[in-house]
């Protein structure tokens, strides 16, 4: 393998990988260990999609930066495509860019701070899980730096290289942790449900459900809302530039609320500057939106009647769901949200409770909840608990 090792001052040392071989080299020497850590540096302000600036891979004691202005990285795809474990922090946009980048996505991941949350952690930094389980505090101060100069700076390039130094470590103590409680499979399960959303792409038809007042547009202006925010956004996405760059917020709802009769009316649009075949196809847009009929509308969430009906039994059924998350101590979002609840007590029980551990763990006892057979009880100890009913109203 050839690369270049960087010294310095502290007891953190890297090596910069700057050429496709070096990159290739590293890679067949990855896949044999089996086992890496991922981090990556990334800037959104005028793309799109994320730009990687940086990606920083830890495996059997060492630490590589490759810089992915000076590297092929389409040889990511090997990397992927074989079975080593995958181990990051908070990886969800990670997964996305490297998804992007080449296709594919690791076969197993090990997300730190998805597995600290099964263990009453709710949504902890890096810096938060190397303190509290490593004794080791993490520098940030290079955290919002900008990646995409260069040279990078030493202090840069050693923070860089500390947010991937201690994940292997935190990695065996908490499998351990979870592998003591009975909880690997949990965390197991809950990596490839990031890993299926990491493949999915927000629907254009449904970016008009952001513009201001929305949910109370009528008629045919809700069509023309839902066409011309989704050309805006595939816009975006062909031209890998931000929306605001494609058309401002303000351009959009004035052309939602004061929908152009001819293209050349487009031009009077404040805060809006395109080309002329870009008018055209907006103007396309406008009328599809015009004529757009019921079962083509994308309408956004609304209070569902069903939910309205049932609200104290959710409202019950959250505080029977904090309780438990308490006692187990995890995380009470992991374990459902008020959404998740919702969804379960729907006419065929569906959704994240009843497809997942969490129905072991509370499936049986909401349902009973809603059949009215058990009620909620203080037990005296600051306590929430569910008890049998004995269907005695008290006056």
């Amino acid at each position: 393998m050839t690369y270049r090792q960087n010294t310095n001052n502290s007891d953190t040392k890297w090596y910069e990988i700057e050429s496709d071989g070096a990159f290739s080299d590293l890679i067949d020497g990855i896949v044999a260990s089996g086992i890496y850590a991922l981090d990556t540096e990334f800037h959104t302000e005028r793309t799109y999609f994320p730009r990687l600036a940086l990606l920083q891979i830890a495996f059997d004691g060492k630490i590589f930066l490759i810089d992915p202005f000076c590297v092929n990285l389409s040889l990511l795809a090997k990397l992927l495509s074989a079975d080593a474990l995958l181990v990051m922090h908070a990886g969800d946009q990670d997964l996305r860019i490297l998804y992007d980048i080449c296709g594919f996505l690791p076969k197993q991941i090990f997300d730190t701070q998805l597995s600290s949350r099964l263990l009453g952690f709710a949504n902890p930094s890096l810096s938060f899980l190397s303190e509290k389980f490593l004794g080791i505090n993490l520098d940030k101060v290079n955290q919002l730096s900008d990646w995409t100069k260069r040279p990078l700076s030493q202090e840069q390039k050693f923070y860089a290289a500390n947010d991937v130094k201690y994940l292997l470590s935190l990695y065996e103590l908490l499998k351990s942790r979870l592998y003591e409680l009975g909880r690997l499979d949990w965390s197991e399960e809950e990596s490839l449900r990031i890993l299926a959303k990491s493949r999915e792409l927000s629907d254009p038809k449904e970016a008009w459900w952001k513009i201001k007042n929305a949910g109370k547009l009528k008629g045919v202006y809700r069509g023309i809302a839902q066409e011309v925010a989704a050309w805006r956004e595939e816009q975006a996405r062909t031209k890998n530039i931000p929306v605001r760059r494609i058309c401002s917020d303000l351009a959009l709802a004035s052309l939602v609320h004061n929908p152009p009769k001819m293209p050349g009316d487009i031009l009077d649009v404040r805060d809006i500057d395109l080309s002329v075949e870009d008018i055209k196809t907006l103007f396309v847009a406008v009328s599809r939106g015009r004529h757009l009929s019921e079962t083509e509308l994308r309408l956004p969430p609304k209070s569902n009647p069903r939910e309205d009906a049932i609200k104290p039994l959710l409202g019950l059924a959250l505080a029977y769901v904090a309780a438990k998350a308490k006692e187990l101590d995890i995380d009470q979002s992991m374990l459902a949200t008020r959404e998740d609840i919702f969804a379960f007590y729907q006419n065929d029980p569906g959704g994240l409770i009843a497809n997942s551990w969490r129905c072991s763990l509370i499936g049986e006892q909401l349902k009973r909840l809603l059949r009215g057979e058990t009620a909620l009880a203080f037990d005296g100890q600051n306590a929430v608990v569910l008890e049998e009913r004995s269907y005695i109203a008290v006056k």
